[in-house]
């Protein structure tokens, strides 16, 4: 008996995974497209202004092409649908083409049945639910013309739960997305982009020009190589694999970039991490923390954060900064110039042979290498200490040292750190 039960309920489950995989090979993302000339315009600027994924592929035309890709779960038919009926406007602007992308009309949209049967059954439009009543009215009758639906205020929780179309299932909901955008653009012409909802930005190929602003936390962005990029979001998560010069401004958010020339930067509650750096200004950092592997220049100014890097090749300038831990300074460096208060300092010279220290390190705690105390010039002090005894204590520290041939090329260290925690080993 057991035996007979055990395989009805492996029949059932069997059956049951063969009807969803029949379901979700049924449903296929469909797709709309528009080409049009962007004439001799010297920038393409794209405004979206509803929630979706779009995909920017720099190509050798000369022509913009747009391709509207959908879930029939989630929309209606479109394929005879006029595509400026969808809620792309495209216009020229001066020196642009401005394309702008605006709400999907509700009369494409699928009446959606909620996951629970206590409630009405209701659409979801920009963040707000329509509930069926159970009447209609004549000022409903050109929205949904079979469909009978009153307007609520009530703010969707969960948009990803509530908002299914009749033949979407869980097993599928990440695998096909309500819809997406891919705007085919001239490589040579200056991408202009506004995000003004969560989503995600994909760049395909190379491009030469960027400015991206994204409005809302949590949007993704993930590009190859920018020749130059300026970049304004709000808590966004973005990847770049080359870039030559760029400008961010940031709040949050995480950004990693595997190369860059030059990086000015303003950023606040931030996390960057960077493989390969020629140059980063730090216009304005505060509470951030910047990972760096392989850095040539640091300069600009940091608060209440923390920068790591594993090997500076050239120069450091600080107006003012906080934590900055070092692990390798290479025989190339030139001047090591910081001025902070209470922060930490890793500076190894352990690579350098040729070096010099002047150190102001008034109220801080000090290690010091053995060279570096037989390298103490005369009149040098430790508080009221004869030079070069101990410097680990806290208390009145200001002296110079040189350490190898310092008439040649040689590395200087300019510290003035107050009640600091400073590491030369």
């Amino acid at each position: 008996m057991k035996t007979i039960i055990t395989r009805v309920i492996l029949l059932g489950l069997l059956l049951f995974t063969i009807s969803i995989k029949a379901i979700v090979q049924e449903v296929k993302v469909k797709a709309v497209s528009n080409e049009f000339s962007s004439g001799n315009t010297t920038a393409i600027d794209i405004e979206i202004q509803r929630d979706m994924n779009v995909e920017i592929v720099p190509w050798e035309g000369a022509n913009v092409k747009i391709v509207y890709q959908y879930n029939p779960g989630w929309y209606k038919e479109l394929s005879d649908a006029i595509f400026s009926d969808l809620g792309f406007n495209m216009v020229q602007s001066g020196s642009a083409e401005k394309i702008t992308v605006g709400s999907m009309p509700l009369k494409y949209f699928r009446v959606n049945r909620p996951p629970s049967s206590s409630q009405s059954d209701y659409i979801v439009i920009d963040g707000k639910k329509y509930f069926r009543g159970p009447e209609k009215t004549e000022s409903q009758a050109d929205n949904f013309p079979t469909e009978i639906v009153r307007l609520s205020d009530y703010p969707v929780i969960d948009e990803k739960k509530n908002y299914k179309g009749p033949e979407k299932t869980e097993a599928r909901a990440d695998n096909f997305p309500r819809e997406k955008v891919t705007f085919y653009i001239p490589r040579s012409k200056k991408l202009i982009l506004k995000l003004y909802y969560n989503g995600s930005i994909t760049i395909a190929e190379n491009l030469i020009e960027a400015d991206i602003t994204t409005s809302f936390g949590g949007s993704t962005l993930k590009a190859k190589s920018i020749q130059k990029l300026s970049l304004k979001a709000y808590y966004p998560r973005a990847s770049f694999d080359t870039i030559g010069e760029a400008f961010i401004d940031v709040m949050g958010g995480q950004l990693f970039i595997k190369k860059i020339t030059k990086l000015n930067a303003q950023s606040r509650y931030a996390s960057v991490q960077i493989n390969s750096a020629e140059e980063v200004n730090l216009i304005s950092s505060q509470s951030d923390v910047y990972v760096i592997e392989q850095i040539g220049t640091l300069t600009g100014s940091q608060k209440f954060g923390v920068c790591r890097i594993n090997v500076l090749n050239k120069d450091i300038n600080m107006e003012e900064s906080s934590d900055i831990v070092i692990k390798n300074i290479m025989p190339g460096a030139g001047i090591l110039k910081i001025k902070s208060t209470q922060v930490t300092l890793n500076l190894p010279v352990s690579n350098l042979k040729n070096y010099s220290l002047s150190v102001n390190g008034s109220g801080s705690t000090l290690q010091l290498t053995e060279d570096i105390r037989k390298g103490t010039v005369s009149g040098g002090s430790a508080g009221n200490e004869p030079a070069p005894v101990k410097f680990g204590g806290p208390g009145s520290v200001k002296f110079t040292s040189n350490v190898g041939d310092i008439n040649g090329s040689h590395t200087v260290f300019d510290i003035n750190c107050l009640s600091c925690n400073i590491s030369f080993k």
